[in-house]
């Protein structure tokens, strides 16, 4: 039945049942085994609650509602949100909540809609398309992540040329070595300290956006190093390229420290098959990525004389996958 003072019992021999009295006690109740009208999901992103919709073919009082509500004849509307005891994770199933030993204290009682099939399948599609769109994140990320982490110091290396674009800083090996150890120590403090706050602050899914966008940024360094005028001292360039090397690793932490979780919140089937799919992208991408870069360096440098286009559109090409990821964020609340 309801919470608090709802009616026990209803056909099928569902509901769960719980102390009389008012519905603002906190006493636990017992979640029984529901019948076959009976709907309980699992809220995404709070492991410990969990939303049941209390489905009868009776009229059934739902206590605790200001008023309180009672739903027609086969017509599930009435929902109790449930603080669980155990901790659930969010890719919990609806079979994992169907258990006679889970402790529960009811909090609210409101109504909610229950959504029809073409509802459902239209949601389960979005969610299909969002764990595809993450995986080819993955794989594009890692390809131009690697790639760049590659072709950058064959840049810095190179000596400085008369014809623009076609140089790089003519650094020597300490001098990158110490820049790619400060930026490494950087990246520590990053992962200890900042990548877990911007995860809580903005979500999973805007911070692998955020990641995509970063890394592509980073790839803009070198052109925008080029543009400086002649006059600008060498350490300003070695700056900027300090930037942009923290900028390859602060990305690949924030993307390996969400792309699991958004893998195993989009997919539909078992997280493990979710996590080795992703592992799988990440993996063919850090594979192909040093390949595919080294060869457009090259080409870049021999057929248009200048390293710049390279840049620019390994840049477009890590940005991308990251729009098409934000857009529908920025239109949630």
């Amino acid at each position: 039945g309801g919470s608090g003072g709802g009616r026990g019992g209803g056909r099928g021999g569902g509901g769960f049942g719980s102390s009389r009295g008012s519905s603002r006690a906190a006493s636990p109740v017992l979640l029984h085994r529901l019948g076959s009208g009976s709907l309980l999901e699992a809220m995404t992103g709070h492991a410990s609650r969990a939303s049941l919709i209390v489905t009868d073919d009776d009229e059934r009082s739902c206590g605790g509602a200001t008023p309180p509500v009672r739903s027609s004849p086969g017509r599930p509307v009435c929902a109790v949100s449930l603080a669980l005891r155990h901790s659930l994770s969010p890719s919990a199933t609806r079979a994992d909540l169907f258990s006679d030993s889970l402790e529960a204290t009811p909090k609210s009682v409101r109504l909610l809609p229950l959504r029809d099939e073409a509802s459902a399948a239209a949601e389960e599609q979005s969610r299909r398309t969002f764990f595809w769109l993450v995986q080819l994140s993955c794989l594009i990320f890692t390809l131009t992540n690697v790639g760049l982490t590659e072709v950058m110091p064959v840049w810095l290396s190179t000596p400085r040329s008369r014809r623009a674009g076609a140089g790089g800083l003519g650094l020597g090996p300490s001098v990158i070595g110490n820049l790619q150890s400060i930026t490494g120590v950087g990246n520590i403090l990053l992962a200890l300290f900042v990548t877990f706050r911007i995860i809580r602050s903005l979500g999973a899914a805007r911070t692998f956006a955020l990641a995509l966008l970063l890394n592509a940024a980073a790839a803009l360094g070198p052109p925008i190093v080029q543009l400086l005028p002649t006059s600008c001292p060498g350490e300003m360039e070695t700056a900027l390229m300090c930037i942009s090397y923290s900028l390859v690793a602060a990305s690949r932490n924030m993307m390996f420290a969400t792309a699991v979780m958004l893998s195993k919140e989009a997919a539909a089937g078992a997280p493990g098959v979710a996590i080795g799919i992703n592992q799988s992208a990440c993996s063919l991408g850090a594979a192909i990525g040093p390949v595919l870069t080294g060869l457009g360096y090259t080409f870049s440098l021999s057929s248009l004389g200048s390293c710049a286009p390279f840049f620019l559109a390994l840049g477009f090409l890590g940005a991308l996958p990251g729009w098409l990821l934000l857009a529908p964020q920025r239109s949630r609340p």
